[in-house]
């Protein structure tokens, strides 16, 4: 009875107890984040600019959510709207189609890249690079990377415009977005008769330092040269770029014809009904090229022709250039070639001359010795180039010339550097032109014009013509033929006139081509480091008056008085360059930060460096344009416009991405434009 009741009662207990179950922990579910690993194996992955919890479909053009990794952009690989949008856009989405093409792991894609760059750099021809890369292989067989290369005249095209290319360029266009800059173009004429505008933007960024320099932007074939077509064409390249010309574009620099800088209706004139306040300038190097071009007029022809006589004479017969090497070793004197002057070369002119007084003897020697071996045409050439050579006055003339024209061109030569020297164009030119007026005037009148920009050119006030410096050389070689009775009176009357009008034309032409009185010129002299240093000027007012595109009436007395603090700044410890260059000195001051980490001059750190960045000469236009022809040579005149503006930027962007050690920096940006993309997308 007891065993039932108890087997009643444990039996009645348990019926109602429910089984109780373990509890489970809920597990977190972990959050992936972008990885640029997902790309090796999937070609059409990128960073989303939506954060790390997304990646971006290149083939979609859209962020998709991928914080469950891999497996979340699988299956939107597999969506219909994914797979139709990659036959459309004709890229494979397999996972594995570009692997091997992309791997990082053998280096092989950092050695194309460097050998693409390295050809540009060089100016060597594709076909060259894609022989070296298959030589490489028979070369370095042990070299897994060397096998891997593979480059071909299509791969090599695609990395340069748009891998290199591509980077450089945008770069650029996100400089030119948010920072103040000036253009510098010009127009040249291929070895095809194709014609060509190159546009190069000159603009700043803070990189630690201050970092001033010209940027290769764009090269654009043109149909038209009127100045509408110009301009039409030059605002259409802006205008795909979404560039904000009208609020960041200061400054215009370009050669001085009529379609470009004409007073009425230019290129210029045109800019500046779209931006009010641009600074305009004629290039400062072409300018003064055209003045002595112009003053050489006055010297006899002959002089000229004679240089062109000899250099050609020489030049086509092989027996006569060597028995003229043979006449400079008897002389014991080192075998020197003869020089061609060239229209196009600013300096040329002056090298050649300087080479023919260097060798004026030696020729005398070797034009006097007459071969009865040669036939009729070449002794008369022969005796040609004679007569000029013995005529004394000839002698005198280059020696004239090798005085006059490098001073001319030591001021050539300073404004053809990329540096910022707009702020000494004023103090050179005024300082050289002074120079000029001073060979010709007499002391009274130079003591009383106190502006060089009002000289008049008037018999009364030249100086007689026994009086004109034409340098200690030419002087000298004058009194010796005249005290020789070398020379007639009337000659060495003639040969002081024609200096004489050499020297009022080179003066005439440079008052008319350089406006002494123009503000911006005049007070650019302010923020010159050496009259900062001299506390020379107490305010820089007259120069944020010139440019009120630059400054806003709230921060002009912010702006004066922290020039007016730079000028109390202890120079003494500043090196000999940062004291001479200004984009050392002014990197230098305005890097200069208050104990509480801000800049001591905040307004002056943006207006100093917006002002640094006008142009004053398109010397690195005309760079681009020697690169150009470097390039597109007989043996590669095919070369497509877009080829070419993929060579210009590749080289822009080696030439910016150099470290300290000369070793060529590969941005991320680069390498991730090293796809099966850059066959399809064109260059901007």
């Amino acid at each position: 009875m007891y065993i039932v009741v108890k087997r009643y009662f444990y039996n009645h207990l348990h019926s109602g107890l429910k089984k109780i179950e373990p509890i489970k922990k809920k597990l977190k579910k972990s959050i992936q984040r972008y990885s640029t690993d997902w790309e090796k194996k999937l070609i059409w992955v990128t960073e989303s600019p939506k954060g790390n919890l997304y990646a971006y479909c290149t083939v979609c053009e859209q962020s998709v959510k991928s914080t469950g990794g891999l497996t979340d952009l699988e299956r939107h690989g597999g969506t219909t709207k994914h797979i139709s949008n990659s036959k459309n856009s004709k890229i494979i989405s397999s996972t594995h189609a570009m692997t091997s093409f992309l791997s990082q792991e053998d280096g092989s894609t950092e050695a194309e890249l460097r050998l693409c760059a390295w050809g540009v750099q060089h100016n060597v021809p594709m076909s060259t690079i894609e022989s070296f890369a298959k030589v490489a292989k028979d070369i370095f067989k042990d070299s897994k990377t060397a096998q891997k290369v593979k480059l071909g005249r299509t791969k090599i095209t695609a990395i340069q415009t748009n891998v290199f290319g591509k980077c450089q360029t945008e770069e650029l266009i996100e400089l030119m977005k948010v920072n103040k800059w000036s253009l510098l173009v010009d127009e040249s004429t291929d070895l095809t008769g194709k014609k060509s505008l190159a546009m190069v933007i000159r603009t700043y960024k803070w990189d630690g330092v201050l970092v001033l320099r010209d940027y290769f932007y764009k090269i654009a074939t043109v149909t038209e040269t009127t100045a509408t077509a110009l301009h039409k064409l030059i605002i259409s390249k802006f205008d795909e770029d979404d560039v904000p010309y009208k609020n960041n574009l200061i400054g215009l620099g370009t050669d001085g014809a009529n379609v470009m800088m004409g007073q009425h209706h230019s290129v210029g004139s045109l800019f500046r009904q779209d931006c009010p306040d641009i600074f305009l300038m004629k290039c400062i190097c072409h300018s003064f090229a055209l003045c002595s071009s112009y003053a050489c007029k006055n010297i006899p022809s002959e002089v000229e022709q004679l240089c062109r006589d000899v250099y050609n004479f020489l030049k086509y017969g092989g027996q006569r250039q060597a028995r003229f090497n043979d006449l400079q070793c008897l002389l014991e004197l080192q075998p020197l070639k003869m020089l061609h002057p060239s229209a196009t070369r600013w300096l040329s002119l002056e090298a050649v001359v300087l080479r023919m007084v260097n060798r004026y003897d030696v020729l005398l020697i070797y034009f006097n010795f007459i071969d009865d071996r040669a036939d009729k045409s070449t002794r008369e050439k022969q005796a040609a180039i004679r007569k000029v050579l013995v005529n004394p006055l000839t002698k005198t003339y280059l020696l004239f010339l090798s005085y006059i024209l490098p001073a001319i061109n030591k001021l050539n030569r300073l404004f053809q550097s990329e540096t910022p020297e707009l702020c000494r164009l004023h103090t050179e030119v005024s300082q050289l032109y002074r120079s000029i007026l001073d060979n010709f005037l007499n002391a009274d009148y130079m003591l009383s014009c106190k502006d060089p920009g009002k000289v008049i050119f008037e018999q009364r006030n030249y100086k007689e013509l026994d009086a004109l410096y034409i340098g200690t050389a030419a002087k000298s070689h004058l009194e010796g033929i005249k005290s020789n009775n070398l020379i007639q009176r009337n000659d060495v009357t003639q040969f002081l006139t024609n200096i004489m009008n050499y020297y009022i034309s080179l003066a005439n032409q440079i008052q008319i081509r350089i406006h002494f009185e123009e503000p911006v010129l005049v007070n650019m002299i302010i923020i010159d480091p050496k009259n900062v240093i001299e506390r020379v000027h107490e305010s820089i007012l007259p120069l944020i008056n010139a440019f009120p595109n630059l400054v806003t009436s709230e921060t002009i007395q912010e702006m004066d008085s922290e020039f007016r603090e730079v000028r109390n700044v202890d120079f003494r410890k500043y090196t000999e360059e940062e004291r001479r260059s200004s984009s050392a000195f002014w990197s230098k001051v305005l890097s200069v930060q208050r104990t509480n980490g801000e800049f001591s001059f905040p307004h002056l750190r943006k207006f100093i460096a917006e002002l640094l960045i006008l142009p004053h000469s398109s010397a690195s236009v005309e760079r681009l344009f020697s690169q150009y022809n470097l390039n597109k040579t007989k043996m590669r005149n095919r070369l497509s416009s877009d080829a070419m503006q993929g060579i210009l930027a590749t080289k822009d962007y080696v030439k910016t991405h150099m470290d300290v050690h000369g070793k060529l920096v590969l941005t991320g940006f680069v390498k991730k434009n090293f796809n099966s993309h850059m066959y399809n997308v064109k260059c901007k």
